[in-house]
């Protein structure tokens, strides 16, 4: 069983100097076939899925020229309740669970340094 699929999606257009930065994740569902991906701003502020999804592992996938990116996952659509304080950066691929299943998620918040 694949923990991750291949995602096939365009590269992400160059920013201009006046546009906020972002951070592009993968979710990754338990099958290893329903893997998404999701452009979140990295100025904190709370990025909703539009929908409550079981996730296995995440990874930030593109954080070009961003010091630091962390992003933290919350299992409401409005980032108030945070999943056990999960967190995960480019470091840590194998984000959630190896020990504990999957999570809820609904929303996501990014930073960097």
């Amino acid at each position: 069983m694949a923990l991750f699929s291949s995602v096939a999606l365009a590269a992400p257009a160059k920013q201009s100097a006046s546009a906020a930065p972002t951070i592009r994740i993968q979710l990754n569902g338990i099958s290893g076939e329903d893997a998404t991906q999701h452009e979140v701003p990295a100025d904190n502020s709370t990025f909703s899925l539009n929908a409550v999804s079981d996730i296995f592992s995440a990874q930030v996938i593109d954080a070009e020229g961003l010091k630091f990116p962390t992003c933290q996952v919350f299992s409401d659509l409005e980032g108030t309740v945070s999943s056990s304080e999960v967190s995960f950066t480019t470091d840590v691929t194998e984000l959630l669970l190896g020990s504990v299943g999957t999570v809820q998620v609904g929303s996501v918040r990014c930073s960097h340094q």
